[in-house]
């Protein structure tokens, strides 16, 4: 997975915007017309690849020799086949050019070659995206037991982020008064690992650190895609886990978080109309968005509830194997819900507590590997006196 920014002028920025979002683990960091702030931004972000508009170049001239030693590739957009556009790519040191008339065609390949991966993105982070393209599926209740369940088995801190940024109600299903929220890092004057901190909750008693979505729904306008893959950035650099909520659909700043997760469960319960929504999602994660195996993940929740409908048959349906399956618990969830706490703390024993422990224990199985088991294994051996039946004193 790479980053990309680009500064463009106004005639090209859809074409670009397409043809990166097109590009296999490539991540839209942002896009502008100004190259001075381009390159202010790209300075403090180090992005996988820089794509630069040479008419951009062209009419900023001051610009070129402060590109000369940039630490990440620059690909070049021509307008013309002219020598004056040649050698202002020599000057900058692009890796490639790209002609604007075949920006759609020619910039996936080129970013391929030459994107390198954002240092910005640690590799021991992972961002868990709960998603679903129909709501009233149990996604929000998912995402805040799921984060809980990391948590308290990995004993690690985590994330959770609620990007339904119209109606989101994580902060509600915890009963907590969050001290900001993400629009408050929208409207900040900078945004940095410090301004994050200020807006983030501690749940409890936990390590579980949310960030709450905003408090008015039209305070979502101003929430931007490039700003919610800075802000997992940040998390993801002091959180090993981070577990994000979304509001079902593909909206702008959805495509972003899903762009850039790790792992997208994709929530599904066993009727007919939710299962046809799910498939025209998968069609578009597979054939639109290009994600690899096994970054999507279906999750049924709901099972055994009766419906006729088994997890064999929807495997059958949709062409993908269903990861883990969730059980109706009553009411439990309800009276956590009401309760504002967390169905993982509220009723720790209940069936769907138990099974949300599994999907998470199985998730840090898979993340921490094997240096997870040898390291338990490790810290449960018996000392040698203890296994001579002998306790050591303390002198």
């Amino acid at each position: 997975m790479f980053t990309v920014y680009a500064a463009v002028a106004p005639d090209v920025y859809e074409p670009v915007v397409r043809a990166i979002k097109d590009t296999q683990d490539a991540v839209l960091l942002g896009v502008v017309s100004d190259l001075r702030q381009a390159l202010s931004d790209c300075a403090a972000e180090r992005p996988g690849a820089f794509v630069v508009d040479d008419q951009l170049l062209e009419q900023n001239p001051g610009s070129l020799a402060s590109m000369e030693s940039v630490g990440y590739p620059v690909l070049l957009l021509i307008r013309q086949d002219d020598p004056a556009a040649a050698r202002r790519a020599l000057a900058i040191r692009a890796r490639d050019m790209v002609a604007a008339t075949a920006v759609e065609v020619d910039l996936p390949g080129a970013l391929t070659r030459h994107a390198e991966a954002s240092i910005a993105q640690p590799q021991a982070g992972k961002v868990i995206v709960v998603f679903s393209s129909k709501g009233g599926v149990g996604k929000t209740t998912l995402a805040v037991n799921l984060a809980m369940a990391l948590n308290l088995l990995s004993h690690h801190p985590v994330a959770l982020a609620d990007l339904d940024l119209q109606f989101g109600d994580v902060a509600a299903l915890l009963g907590d008064l969050p001290p900001g929220n993400i629009h408050d890092l929208a409207v900040a004057p900078t945004l940095d690992r410090l301004s994050v901190e200020r807006v983030l909750a501690k749940i409890g008693n936990t390590d579980v650190n949310m960030l709450a979505a905003p408090a008015m729904p039209q305070e979502s306008e101003d929430i931007r895609p490039e700003l919610v893959v800075r802000v997992l950035q940040m998390l993801k650099e002091t959180h090993p886990y981070v577990v994000v909520d979304t509001a079902p659909g593909f909206s702008d700043v959805n495509v972003a978080a899903l762009d850039y997760a790790d792992y997208v469960l994709t929530v599904l319960t066993p009727d007919v109309v939710t299962i046809r929504t799910i498939k025209q999602a998968l069609d578009l994660f597979w054939t639109g968005f290009h994600y690899s195996a096994g970054k999507v993940r279906l999750v049924m929740n709901r099972a055994g509830s009766r419906s006729g409908i088994e997890s064999q048959d929807i495997s059958a349906a949709l062409g993908s194997n269903v990861y883990w399956e969730l059980p109706s618990d009553g009411s439990w969830p309800v009276k956590a819900a009401n309760q504002g706490r967390a169905l993982m703390v509220f009723q720790p024993t209940s069936l769907l507590a138990q099974s949300i422990r599994d999907m998470a224990r199985s998730l840090i199985d898979e993340h921490e590997g094997q240096r997870r088991v040898v390291k338990e294994a490790k810290a449960r051996r018996p000392s040698f006196f203890s296994r001579l039946g002998l306790a050591r004193g303390r002198n």
